[in-house]
Order: structure tokens, then C-alpha cells, then sequence
């Protein structure tokens, strides 16, 4: 860590691609490699230019992860930009005679900030295992939201406003459409890749042997030479992707490397992966995804992974969302209230299918749709939670998405956009540069974004989802490659938790902030979901020194359930 003063204003930078500027008492914190697409040429100069004179710069065609703070010592004021997708996060705390920025927490703590759990934001990183918007998990720290510019005035005043949003404009379909789509997406994927590696750095990429990745490897084996590929092999476990990737590799004629997936044997492992995201981590499966950036390391400069193809080309979700209307259009003849009646029965009731059938009868699908992506506890664990299930009251949701839009699939797509993809992106982002690597999506450059855009909704989802991309898959490999069933990552985690020590997690400070009778029922449950949360809140509570009350209080009968 380094760090400069300069105007009253403590400057924190890391990272490999971190740099700043004081110049006539312009201070410039900027972390990312940001480059203008059609180009390749770095975009931050043109930004940090525009951003010290006090002008918006244009962001529309800029592509890559990035944040950037500028302060303007005549004025006072601090300007803040993140990333139009924000994989790289940026963190700010005002303390009124000092303004920090950084693009990881840790860095604000380092520098003597006294963080505590704001019990506020809490619930929603219980439920979903990221926070949105412009709060934060740690108070008193705010974050910049993802193609947002924020403006923090001298006399604290706080301005945010988005500059970019996904550009939905859909063609009319014809015949021909299809092959014409798979023509435009071929075309901007090779200019994505060649973009990206265009001062000769080494590419490498995550290869899971499904449409996307499979894709992503064809056309860098083209315009890149010397790529290579990686997947990890689990332990106990079932080995779908490993074999899919190897096949696809060879069909290819491209190196595959296997990397071995060591199971944690305490919770070292666990720790060091929370502390370099520096948030809740949604899913086990990124202690695999840290083992193949830390095997890559050293070996290339960029890797591709194929996060953003579903939503962008794609968006299966709208289907369950279809099933779920198709459900309630069943319910229609009853009235509103005996099925808000109906729905109190059965929600007490201990089972997943009361639980399931209690949200049918109560949920609109707009709120069915919006929290797809909430953490699926068992129903004790989940009841011990505030109640959300009926109606709009989880207010850090973007639900503003599906009121600009016409197109219900247009702002799911949206709406997604702006809370899964980010948590995924960020965690790529997090543990590649942990490791002096650059992870990068092709499906979300400007090019692909601007051919998905425009793709008719009729050929989003047809038989399979991504037809598209599922035609363009067919012109590389046999048939079957785009056509396999989506057999997912089957981590092992419940093997994994196992063997880890849960029984004193009752006894640590973390455990005091979880809802009354949360751990309580995890433990009596097993229930695998609720105990990550738990375990994961108190790894982060530790790692960063975070203070936590004593007043706050755990159900007690929790502390004797083994």
C-alpha cells in the first residue's frame, strides 16, 4: 500500500494498474485498465483529462473495469466514476477534513477508519450476499454504484447520477435475422478479443465446455496465438465441465491445463479468499475460481470468461418467470384476498413445497422475478429473516428497471445487470488482481453489447436459450457441444463444510450480528446456505478488525445447539 497527501486529502492506491497524479492541485486516484472501444488505446488519460478540468467525459464507448476518484484542491470537491458493469468497485468515506477513496476496502481501514456492520444493510447481504447501490455492508463507508458518477461537495453534499445504461433496441424479426445475428456476434467477438490482446499480452481462458466459454476459446484460438485453457478438476466430485472443456479443447487443438481443486482443510483458505473480496462471498465456488487465478498467474497477463452471455444474448429466467404466471393464471378465479389468506396458512408451515406454493398465491411476478437470486435457506432459516416475499418492501432492489421499460424481458435483463452480474464480475475482478491478471467478459464489450441490444427478442430464447450464440457455437464444434444439458459446477461444498470447525461459530463476534434464532436453526438444520453466511460474515468481521457491539445479541439458545 502507498499512500500521498496533498489539499488535505489522504490518496490510497494498489493494484498493478493503479496510478495517480497531483498536479496543479488536482489530485487523481484512478485503478483499472479501461480502453476505448474500436481501439484498444487506454481511455484513462482522456478521462482523468476531462474529470481535473471539471467536465464529464464521455463513457459510452469505454470498455474494461475501472475506478477513478478525482479531487480539485480550488474547489474542494471530489468526483468519483465506476465502471459502466462495476467490476471494479469503488469505496468512499467523507470525514470532513479528509476524503478517502479506494477501490478496496481494506485500504480505508488500513488507514485507521473504525468500520462496524451497518445493521441496515445487513439484511440485504443475508438474503442475497451483495449490497447494491450507493450503500455499504461496513459503515461509515458509501459506495459509487455501477455506471454511476458521484460528486461529494465540500459541505458534504453528495450528487449520484447514472451516465450509462444498457441500450435496448430490439429489430423487428425476419427471415434471414438469425444467420445475419450470428454474422454481427462472430464479427465483434473477434474485435473484442483482438482488442484486448493488442499489446501482445498472454491470454488465458476459463473454459467450462459450455456454449459460452466454448465460444470464447474458438475465436481467441484464431486471433490470438498461444492461448491457453484451464479448468479446474474437483475433488470427490463429479467432473462434467472438466471432461466437456477438455473435449473442446482438443477438438480445437488448443492446451488445456487441469488444474486440481484442493479442498480446504480449515479455514485459512476460506479467509483469505473473503479478505480479498472484501465482501460477503455468494457461493463456495470461488474458492475453486481462486485456485485457477492463482495457477494462471504468472502464465498470461488477461483471461476470458464468459459471464454476461445469458443475460445478454439469452435471459432463460424470463422463462421461469412464464411458469410462474402460467401457475397464478390458475389462481386467477379466486379472489385476492382468501389467496392472501391462503398464503398466511401456509407460510408457518416447515415445508419447501407450502413455503413455494405461500409465494405463488402471494407474489406479483415482478417481485417473483426481482428476487430469483435470493439465497435459498430452509424456511426456518429463512423466516428468522425480516419478511419480503409478498409485495415490493426491499427497497435496495432496483425495481425502477421494470417500470422504464416496456419489454418485461428488457428489464429483467436490466434488472440483472445491474445486481447478479455485478457480484460476479466483482468477484473476478477481486481474486484475478490478487493475482496480477485481468478478467475480462468479450460479452460485455462495447461491440457484443451493441449487437445483443439489437437482437429480437423472438431469437433471446427459442428451444434453448442464446440461440445465437448456439448457431455461431455450431459453426466450431459438432452439433452436440451447443446442444448439452447445463449440468452446472457441482462444488462439493457440503463435503467442504464438513470438515471445517462450525460448532464455535456461536461464540465468535460476527455471530452476534445474525437475526435472533438465525444460527440456531442453521446448526439444527444443517442447512448449508445459512451456515456459509454465518461463517463468511464472521471471517470478514475478523479480517478487517471490524467492530462489533457488545449489546448486540444471538439468540441464545443457539450457543448450546451442536
Amino acid at each position: 500500500m502507498q499512500t500521498e497527501e496533498a489539499d488535505g486529502v489522504l490518496h490510497l492506491r494498489c493494484g498493478r494498474d493503479a496510478f495517480s497524479r497531483v498536479s496543479d492541485g488536482v489530485l487523481v486516484l484512478a485503478d483499472g485498465r479501461p480502453v476505448i472501444a474500436g481501439s484498444g488505446a487506454s481511455a484513462m488519460p482522456a478521462i482523468v483529462r476531462e474529470v481535473a478540468r471539471g467536465a464529464m467525459p464521455d463513457l459510452s464507448m469505454v470498455d474494461g473495469s475501472f475506478a477513478l476518484c478525482c479531487v480539485r484542491g480550488d474547489r474542494g470537491d471530489a468526483t468519483l466514476i465506476r465502471d459502466r458493469f462495476g467490476s471494479r468497485p469503488l469505496v468512499w468515506h467523507d470525514q470532513g477534513d479528509c476524503f478517502f477513496a479506494a477501490s478496496e476496502v481494506s485500504m480505508l481501514i488500513a488507514a485507521g477508519i473504525t468500520a462496524s456492520v451497518d445493521p441496515t444493510v445487513l439484511p440485504e447481504a443475508l438474503r442475497y450476499r451483495w449490497v447494491l447501490g450507493a450503500s455499504h455492508l461496513l459503515s461509515p463507508f458509501h459506495q459509487v454504484p455501477a455506471a454511476h458518477l458521484t460528486r461529494v461537495a465540500p459541505d458534504g453534499i453528495v450528487e449520484t447520477r447514472r451516465y450509462w445504461s444498457i441500450p435496448f433496441v430490439p429489430e423487428q424479426n425476419s427471415p434471414g435475422a438469425l444467420d445475419r445475428f450470428v454474422d454481427h456476434t462472430h464479427d465483434a467477438m473477434r474485435r473484442a478479443v483482438l482488442e484486448l490482446a493488442s499489446h501482445g499480452e498472454r491470454v488465458a481462458i476459463l473454459l467450462s465446455g459450455g456454449v459460452d466459454s466454448s465460444i470464447i476459446a474458438a475465436v481467441a484460438q484464431e486471433v490470438v496465438p498461444g492461448c491457453k485453457a484451464y479448468v479446474g478438476r474437483l475433488p470427490d466430485g463429479l467432473n462434467n465441465e472438466m471432461e466437456r472443456a477438455t473435449q473442446v479443447a482438443a477438438h480445437l487443438g488448443m492446451e488445456c491445463r487441469i488444474v486440481d481443486v484442493v479442498a480446504p482443510d480449515g479455514e485459512e483458505a476460506v479467509r483469505r479468499m473473503v479478505e480479498r473480496l472484501g465482501e460477503l462471498p455468494r457461493h463456495p465456488n470461488n474458492l475453486v475460481l481462486e485456485q485457477l487465478y492463482a495457477r494462471i498467474g504468472g502464465d498470461a497477463d488477461i483471461v476470458l470468461h464468459g459471464d454476461g452471455a445469458e443475460m445478454m444474448f439469452g435471459l432463460a429466467d424470463a422463462r421461469v418467470v412464464e411458469s410462474f404466471r402460467r401457475k397464478q393464471r390458475y389462481l386467477r378465479r379466486v379472489p385476492w384476498l382468501l389467496r392472501r389468506a391462503a398464503a398466511r396458512q401456509l407460510d408457518p408451515l416447515p415445508w419447501g413445497r407450502a413455503a413455494r406454493l405461500a409465494r405463488v398465491l402471494a407474489a406479483d411476478p415482478v417481485t417473483f422475478a426481482a428476487t430469483l437470486d435470493r439465497i435459498g435457506y430452509t424456511v426456518p432459516v429463512a423466516r428468522t429473516l425480516p419478511a419480503a416475499t409478498s409485495s415490493r418492501d426491499e427497497p435496495f432492489l432496483p425495481f425502477h428497471h421494470f417500470d422504464e421499460f416496456k419489454s418485461f424481458d428488457d428489464a429483467l435483463q436490466a434488472y440483472q445487470a445491474d445486481t447478479t452480474l455485478i457480484a460476479s464480475l466483482v468477484r473476478h475482478d477481486r481474486l484475478a488482481q490478487s493475482h496480477g491478471l485481468v478478467a475480462f467478459s468479450p460479452f460485455l464489450s462495447g461491440a457484443m453489447i451493441d449487437v445483443a441490444c439489437r437482437v429480437p427478442r423472438e431469437l433471446r430464447y427459442t428451444e434453448f436459450s442464446k440461440p445465437v450464440l448456439r448457431a455461431l457455437c455450431d459453426r466450431y464444434f459438432p452439433p452436440h457441444v451447443a446442444r448439452w444439458p447445463k449440468m452446472g459446477f457441482e462444488v462439493p461444498w457440503h463435503a467442504w463444510l464438513a470438515r471445517l470447525d462450525l460448532s464455535g461459530l456461536t461464540r465468535r463476534a460476527g455471530a452476534r450480528l445474525l437475526p435472533p434464532g438465525f444460527l440456531c436453526e442453521a446448526l439444527r438444520a444443517r442447512d448449508v446456505e445459512a451456515l456459509w453466511s454465518a461463517l463468511v460474515l464472521a471471517l470478514l468481521v475478523e479480517s478487517h478488525g471490524v467492530h462489533v457491539s457488545g449489546e448486540d445479541s444471538i439468540d441464545s439458545s443457539s450457543a448450546i445447539v451442536r
